[in-house]
């Protein structure tokens, strides 16, 4: 999963980065380009968690202002891997 890819999608040009894992996680960074403009950013990162992994992001407007509550995050569990997929 470590790298960095550009495709056009939701109407514009996405990009997305992730680093390699360190400290048991692995952040990413996302944002939504169209007509020139930012539309948001993601924050997120997979991380081990009660035995198991879990990926978590925040959203952020092109402003920076947060999209979910200051303590809140999107939360999605992880479910199966099958070869090279990850299913969460």
């Amino acid at each position: 999963m470590t790298g960095h890819w550009k495709c056009k999608a939701f109407g514009g040009s996405t990009e997305e980065i992730w680093s390699p894992p360190a400290a048991a996680s692995m952040l990413s960074v996302f944002r939504l380009i169209v007509e020139n403009e930012i539309v948001f950013y993601e924050i997120g990162h997979i991380r081990e968690l009660e035995n198991s992994l879990v990926f978590e992001l925040k959203h952020f407007g092109p402003d920076l202002k947060g999209w979910e509550a200051k303590d809140q995050v999107q939360t999605f569990k992880f479910i199966i891997a099958e070869e090279n997929r990850m299913y969460l």
